[in-house]
């Protein structure tokens, strides 16, 4: 694993621990808005186009750009 990829996994460590932090005591209305906001932050990710490293984007529903 490369230096860089130890900061990224060491960083990524410590925003699942602040969120965690902030779900754990949260009461159920709390959590019931953060799943909502994590299915529409999934759903925004999802129609994000596919960029296939040859300038060409993509999305998984074209059969064209599968490989």
């Amino acid at each position: 694993m490369s230096e860089d990829d130890q900061k990224e996994a060491e960083a990524l460590g410590r925003d699942l621990i602040w969120t965690i932090g902030l779900i754990t005591p949260s009461g159920p209305g709390v959590r019931q808005r953060i799943a909502l906001a994590y299915n529409q932050a999934q759903q925004l990710v999802a129609s994000i186009l596919k960029d296939n490293g040859d300038g060409h984007t993509s999305t998984d529903a074209d059969p064209a750009c599968r490989q």
